[in-house]
């Protein structure tokens, strides 16, 4: 509660004790692939203290910090008429940043691909509902399928991102290999075993790859069938700070 001097003598204490008091919610944390820390949910004009473990840390004008590494990370909010939120903390774990490789339909290939319903490019166009489906409507090919991933130049590849088929199993990816194209011959980087799931299936890998070019090789399908699909396919660099 929160006691209150009545300066308005025309106004009934009971009335006087019912008026809403100016609350500031605390500002919202969060951290991105890259490292980088966002605090949210601030209000117009209001300063921010933040502490990294224990240490206060000054935030500039765009409310963001860079921290890969492991860290508590508390933060309220104070605005210009003196009015302090609650404090908020967010615990974070050290990762290795990356950020998404913006992908073009051109960069895309497949071996195998059915017109109408599962063109390859429906696994870079963001939407979870479509899908690349290999063909079957007028003759089924039997696995190892792909879905080859070209660059314009040198990435380096630290993390692959899988989303498997959502409206049902059929073609839903069983085991994979991740290739890389290595001095003009395609070289496995990783084995996978993929989830029978609707979530998102995070690979890193050990080691960052430097290729011009992904390959993502189907080996076998969960139902034994010889069909494949993906829902969505996305591709990871090592993120260097500016």
């Amino acid at each position: 509660f929160s006691l209150r001097p009545l300066v308005n003598s025309k106004l009934q204490s009971g009335i006087a004790a019912r008026q809403r008091l100016p609350l500031l919610d605390p500002p919202t944390i969060s951290r991105d692939q890259r490292g980088g820390v966002s605090f949210t949910n601030v209000f117009p004009g209001a300063k921010i203290e933040v502490t990294v473990n224990g240490v206060t840390t000054r935030v500039g004008s765009t409310n963001t910090l860079y921290i890969p590494g492991t860290a508590e990370i508390t933060a309220r909010q104070i605005s210009t008429n003196g009015i302090t939120s609650e404090l908020t903390t967010l615990k974070v774990n050290a990762l290795l940043p990356v950020e998404k490789i913006q992908l073009a339909p051109s960069q895309v290939t497949t071996d195998s691909q059915e017109a109408g319903e599962g063109e390859v490019v429906n696994v870079i166009d963001g939407s979870e509902d479509t899908y690349w489906h290999t063909e079957w409507s007028l003759q089924e090919a039997d696995y190892p399928h792909w879905v080859e991933v070209d660059f314009p130049a040198n990435e380096s590849i630290r993390k692959v991102r899988f989303l498997q088929r959502q409206n049902q199993e059929n073609g839903r990816i069983s085991r994979i290999n991740i290739e890389a194209k290595v001095a003009g011959q395609w070289v496995v980087v990783r084995e996978v075993t993929l989830r029978n799931t609707t979530d998102w299936i995070d690979v890193d890998l050990q080691t960052p790859i430097l290729t011009r070019a992904i390959r993502i090789v189907a080996i076998s399908e969960v139902g034994g069938h010889k069909w494949a699909s993906l829902a969505e396919l996305e591709i990871y660099r090592d993120f260097i700070p500016k």
